[in-house]
């Protein structure tokens, strides 16, 4: 079990955890160590334990959610967040909550869609789904203000940051830039640190505010 990925759900729904860890049960190489219904529970189930991945829906009250990251991250400081989003989500996106995120997906993602999100997390890649990166961008384009024009981007850059807003995968814009996967990842980190944002929600409202993209 030590050489296993410890993965801990936080879910409001019985049935939908149950669902999980049918997802999981023919896999190798992750450990469900807990699941509860209660973030407060769930502090409680994890006291001491190192947690690889937490899979945690997003609800109103963020900073229960934060509470509980603060918590794992104690005993697991390599900690993965896999958070889920329903698809009808009113509340406000926490910034900071997402800044700490590893994954997003949908709660009513494919089976394909949340394996595949999962797999990326656990060896240290983002993954944002297209739906969710569409929900962001509309969230965000509706209390935009408009900036000077982006200037502290190279070409390449912008038009890689271009593509991250209009929900292209790195694969994705590896193949349509005929580059590598690993230069994507690479540029990326490049514009994280020139315009100091610590997310892919962050670069998308810096891409906003800039007219990258059309609002």
């Amino acid at each position: 079990m030590n050489n296993k990925n410890n993965i801990l759900i936080v879910d409001s729904h019985p049935i939908f955890v149950e669902g999980i860890r049918t997802v999981f049960q023919n896999l190798k190489d992750v450990y469900i160590i807990a699941d509860e219904c209660d973030v407060d529970m769930a502090i409680e189930q994890t006291k001491n334990k190192r947690i690889n991945l937490i899979i945690v829906e997003i609800i109103k009250n963020h900073e229960k959610v934060n509470n509980l990251i603060t918590h794992l991250k104690s005993n697991s400081p390599h900690l993965k967040i896999l958070l889920l989003l329903h698809l009808n989500y009113d509340g406000i996106l926490n910034e900071s909550l997402f800044n700490e995120a590893t994954g997003i997906i949908l709660r009513n993602s494919s089976k394909e869609e949340f394996l595949t999100a999962v797999n990326e997390v656990l060896i240290n890649n983002t993954f944002y789904s297209k739906d969710v990166l569409q929900l962001i961008v509309q969230k965000f384009k509706l209390n935009h203000k408009k900036a000077d024009v982006l200037s502290i981007l190279s070409n390449r850059e912008f038009q890689i940051l271009k593509l991250i807003c209009q929900e292209f995968s790195s694969q994705e814009i590896a193949e349509k830039l005929f580059i590598s996967r690993r230069t994507v990842d690479t540029h990326r980190q490049h514009i994280i640190e020139k315009t100091k944002l610590k997310s892919i929600v962050g670069l998308i409202k810096f891409a906003i505010r800039n007219s990258i993209i059309d609002t």
